[in-house]
């Protein structure tokens, strides 16, 4: 019996070595850990999702009516306390270079996740312009409508939610 026991702790050790030398070595595996393991288990230890986490650290951290600090937040988050899917702080001013060189009217942008790159947009709209985002998760819909409340930015960005396309049928029927 204790063969058979020191066998599977051995092949667990190893298996469980392997994960985490892929996870810090392959950028698929680490990505696949975050989403199916650690995402998870913060998830069950918190009683919250991502979402809700990220949302708590902006009402907790930052100014609100203040979108630079709000921004500054989920930055602050994704780096230094969980991962998270956002344009972060460095493509986010390449980001900004483009909204502000071709001043936009009308923006349409197609999955708004916590309202990250909407905030980065809609703050650097000229005045009267209108972003327009498409989240077809309802969970990620509600934060970020939340965390764009706090940011002052709610009355620039026509939040929808559904799904960014349509049935053939449905499309002739608009026609």
């Amino acid at each position: 019996m204790l063969p058979i026991l020191l066998a599977v702790c051995m092949g667990a050790l190893t298996l469980l070595l392997f994960v985490v030398w892929r996870v810090r070595t392959d950028g698929t595996w680490a990505l696949w850990w975050h989403d199916n393991y650690l995402e998870r288990l913060r998830d069950f230890t918190s009683g919250k999702s991502r979402p809700m986490r990220i949302l708590q650290y902006v009402q907790n951290t930052a100014v609100q009516g203040d979108a630079n600090s709000v921004i500054s937040a989920v930055d602050s988050y994704c780096a230094n306390v969980e991962w998270a899917m956002n344009v972060g702080d460095k493509k986010g001013e390449i980001l900004d270079a483009v909204v502000l060189d071709v001043r936009p009217r009308w923006v349409l942008e197609l999955g708004t996740y916590c309202g990250y790159s909407t905030m980065r947009i809609a703050r650097l709209l000229p005045p009267g312009a209108r972003l327009i985002t498409l989240e077809m998760n309802h969970h990620y819909a509600q934060v970020a409508k939340q965390i764009l409340g706090h940011a002052g930015l709610d009355s620039q960005v026509d939040l929808l939610v559904g799904a960014s396309f349509c049935s053939h049928s449905s499309a002739e029927e608009e026609v």
